[in-house]
């Protein structure tokens, strides 16, 4: 009788607990530093993507990411690959920003990404979040939202990408901070 009352008492001792998220970005504020300073190795970046002391909407840190200025379309930016379960539905969110003395020109944007790739690395769906352009208040962050997506069929990981968009050699920067990743069911 002791051992069934002891079994229950732990299975819903067990059931109270709430569960953790199964997918976490981390360094979703870029606060942690790489071996060289930069960004952690949690993020991967590509063109011009830097971890830096500018206007941070929490903490200390943000990422800034500017255009590769070779007068043709390009990217900067920085991603992250978790795993992922088919069928639930994600959503990748940041804080988006330009500094006024370093203001988005011409047609450059910034935006968010969300991927879903399967185990072997090729890309199924994507999404988008709004734009992040020179038109907007300079000095002011903005929510950037990709939406909630549901995974599709025989995707293995997700990815949040970062990118900053130069369709040619217009100068300005983004800042990026506080990313998110939500899972749902």
């Amino acid at each position: 009788m002791k051992r069934i009352f002891f079994s229950t008492i732990l299975v819903l001792s067990l059931a109270a607990v709430p569960s953790a998220p199964a997918v976490e970005l981390r360094d979703p504020g870029f606060e942690e530093a790489g071996a060289d300073g930069g960004l952690s190795p949690a993020w991967h970046p590509f063109g011009n993507a830097y971890r830096e002391k500018l206007t941070p909407r929490s903490g200390e840190y943000t990422l800034k990411l500017f255009g590769n200025f070779n007068g043709e379309m390009n990217w900067s930016g920085a991603y992250q690959d978790l795993p992922v379960q088919a069928g639930l539905r994600y959503q990748a969110e940041a804080w988006v920003r330009h500094n006024c003395n370093d203001a988005l020109q011409g047609g450059n944007t910034a935006f968010v990404k969300l991927e879903f790739f399967d185990s072997a690395g090729n890309l199924i769906k994507e999404f988008e979040s709004p734009r992040l352009a020179a038109d907007r208040d300079c000095d002011k962050y903005f929510h950037l939202s990709t939406g909630l997506h549901q995974a599709p069929d025989g995707a293995a990981r997700v990815r949040v990408t970062l990118i900053f968009e130069q369709p040619g050699n217009d100068p300005g920067a983004a800042i990026f901070d506080d990313v998110e990743l939500t899972e749902k069911h």
